[in-house]
Parts: C-alpha cells; sequence; structure tokens
C-alpha cells in the first residue's frame, strides 16, 4: 500500500471522532498519483471541530492547494485556533475569512508566489510572517506581529510601515527582522548620511497606546530604517523595550561556534554596522525616553571589529 493509500485510510478511521490537530508535511516524494490528495486529505479532516491546522508543502508539483481551495475551507472551521502555512507556492493571494472566530496565531512562511494577505479573522492575537515583504491587511485584535524578511534590506526600507501598523491598535510586540547580504551601493543611496539625504521625514502622526517592545535585527542606516525607529519613540507612548540588533539573527556566534569565531562579515557589512551605530547616536539616542530601554546590539568586537 503505497503512503497516499495509507493516509487515506488513517485519515478515514479516524474521521468519524473528529481530529483536534492535523499536520501534513509534504516533501517532492513520487508517491502521489493524482492532484487531489491533498484535497480529499483535507475535506476528510478539516471539519468544524478541528483547532489547528499545520500545513507544509515542500519542492512538491503533484500536491498544490491554492488560496480559494484554502478559504472555502477555513470558512468551515469554526474552532480552528491555530494555522500553519509553509511553502505553499501555490498560494497567489491569501485571504483568512471571519468564520474561524477563535483562530488566533497564524505562521505563514516561505510561499514564494504570495503577492497580498488578507486577514479578516476578528481575534487573530499574533501573526508571524516570512518571506518578501508585500501588502498585508491586518484585523485590529492583533497584538504580536513577526516580520521575517528574507528577501533584502531594500524590502524593508521601502515598505509603508505606518500604514501598516495604523491597522493594528493593540498591538504590543513588534518584530523585524532583515538578515540577506546587504547591496552596498543601495544602502549608501538610502542612507540617512547619503548626499541626497534631508531632514529626517515625520511619518503621519498615530499614537500606539499599548506597543510595549520593538526589535529591529538587521538594523542598518537607511533613511527608512532611522526613521520608523523615530517615528515608534514619538508615538508609542506605552514602550518599555527598544532593540536595535545590527548583525544578523542567523548569525553563528563565537560563544557556541566550533572554532571559537563568529562567522566572518564581509567589510561592506561592517561599514554598514558601523554606519547604523552611528546613525543611532546621532538621530535616536536622543529621542529616548527616560521610560524606555534601548539595546544596542553589536558586531562581536573580537571577531569583526568596525574598524575599516
Amino acid at each position: 500500500m503505497d503512503l497516499a493509500r495509507k493516509t487515506d485510510h488513517i485519515l478515514k478511521n479516524h474521521s468519524s471522532i473528529g481530529f483536534k490537530a492535523l499536520k501534513l508535511e509534504i516533501w517532492n516524494f513520487p508517491l502521489f498519483s493524482t492532484l487531489c490528495d491533498l484535497d480529499r486529505w483535507l475535506h476528510i479532516a478539516v471539519k468544524p471541530g478541528i483547532e489547528e491546522l499545520d500545513l507544509q508543502i515542500y519542492e512538491s508539483r503533484a500536491v498544490r492547494i491554492t488560496g480559494e481551495e484554502l478559504s472555502c475551507l477555513l470558512s468551515c472551521s469554526v474552532a480552528l485556533e491555530k494555522l500553519t502555512l509553509k511553502s505553499c507556492d501555490e498560494l497567489i493571494f491569501l485571504e483568512i475569512p471571519s468564520l474561524p472566530q477563535r483562530l488566533s496565531h497564524l505562521v505563514v512562511a516561505h510561499c514564494t508566489n504570495l503577492e497580498a494577505i488578507k486577514i479578516k479573522a476578528p481575534n487573530l492575537y499574533s501573526f508571524d510572517y516570512s518571506g518578501a515583504l508585500i501588502p498585508l491587511s491586518l484585523g485590529d485584535s492583533l497584538q504580536n506581529l513577526y516580520i521575517d524578511a528574507l528577501l533584502g534590506r531594500q524590502d524593508v526600507v521601502h515598505y509603508p510601515w505606518a500604514d501598516l501598523l495604523r491597522m493594528v491598535p493593540h498591538l504590543e510586540d513588534l518584530e523585524i527582522t532583515s538578515y540577506c547580504p546587504v547591496d552596498a551601493d543601495h544602502v549608501r543611496q538610502e542612507s540617512v548620511f547619503g548626499e541626497s539625504s534631508h531632514d529626517l521625514r515625520q511619518m503621519p502622526g498615530h499614537m500606539h497606546r499599548n506597543i510595549k517592545d520593538v526589535l529591529s535585527i538587521g538594523f542598518c542606516s537607511a533613511k527608512s530604517m532611522v526613521e520608523l525607529t523615530c517615528h515608534m519613540l514619538e508615538n508609542a507612548k506605552s514602550l518599555e523595550y527598544l532593540t536595535l540588533n545590527t548583525s544578523s539573527d542567523h548569525e553563528i556566534l563565537c560563544s557556541n561556534s566550533k572554532n571559537g569565531r563568529c562567522q566572518p562579515m564581509s567589510k561592506d557589512v561592517r561599514m554598514e554596522a558601523r554606519k547604523a551605530l552611528f546613525a543611532v547616536e546621532r538621530y535616536i539616542l536622543g529621542k529616548v525616553p527616560s521610560t524606555v530601554k534601548l539595546e544596542v546590539v553589536k558586531p562581536c568586537s573580537r571577531c569583526n571589529t568596525l574598524e575599516i
């Protein structure tokens, strides 16, 4: 009996009692004879009582799910509390309908063709997104937002953060990560120290009354990044912690590496980290109120000196 038939057998045997959680992790093995396998399994398992759905599809051309199909299934999943979607490359537009009213946690990662996400679920508490920065329409109930920008800092620099933050008035934790290699020419052009740079622009005023913790990983001297940080300091009156990490969250550190050395940083990356520290000193330090704890994370001084 091949894997597809075994999976059918298992799901059908349990369908009478219902599923609380379902995790499907599918790799590109020649075990699926038709394009209907995934659709059939989801229709067997995704019923009104399901609470957690974890769908991960890796390099599989035979198994696909579209945004429309997923939206249809979710409309029937009134008890769903957690949804994870990884490497679902057939998703172009992801819309989370309002009917899964108990949905509180959403993870979307590495869906390479995704162009937009619209969330209508009324009680979503936490959203963790990894991928290219795309238009996001988020519900106002969101309290934790984690964005891992995989495709480069230039995406982070130009993204309309002020518009996004206005959608989530109850946000308490914001984490932005960007760890792709620096495009030196691009960052030089966009830098707050660049020739084309003038005074910092003021983002449209909007008070963030709930946000307490902001973490920026891969912080650089890009003008828009500095402007966003200043905006948070001036408008997030409940802010308690601000962390600006000029390194990557994914770098190997000497404290846990086999050879006792940090992962080497290129000259361009070290130069940008140095400029980021200058930007903090010139534009940010003076705006930090006494009620906010600021932590600036620098590259390791032993392994990656900033002396160029």
